[in-house]
């Protein structure tokens, strides 16, 4: 195990050093980007100190927007993946509830206590 890791040193530091360049660059551009963006949004509210409503439903819009992206993209990775386990790429079309089929007694009763 040791042989594997000082055989392989430099290429894990020089991927480990690339990784930390790409963080650090995405979250400096996530607060030059993401700061002004919330401070604008305070300050347009209705009850900020420049209040401008339409101002603020455009730019609550943009930034709603761009904080779905992520999960979109995530989405379409996991497709294949979905599709390799279930065999289709999204979920039934209806849910599939056979395992809570004998609890159903106890629905009953949790329900019917007052």
């Amino acid at each position: 195990m040791w042989q594997l890791i000082t055989d392989n040193l430099p290429m894990l530091m020089e991927g480990s050093g690339e990784t930390l360049v790409m963080t650090f660059v995405s979250a400096l551009f996530a607060y030059l980007i993401g700061v002004p963006l919330g401070v604008a949004l305070i300050l347009t509210d209705k009850d900020g100190l420049r209040p401008m409503r339409a101002f603020n439903a455009v730019l609550g819009w943009i930034v709603n927007v761009g904080r779905s992206i992520p999960f979109v993209i995530l989405m379409l990775v996991i497709a294949p993946l979905t599709r390799l386990i279930v065999g289709r790429p999204s979920a039934p079309r209806r849910p599939s509830c056979r395992w809570l089929w004998p609890q159903r007694p106890l629905w009953r009763a949790w329900w019917s206590s007052p």
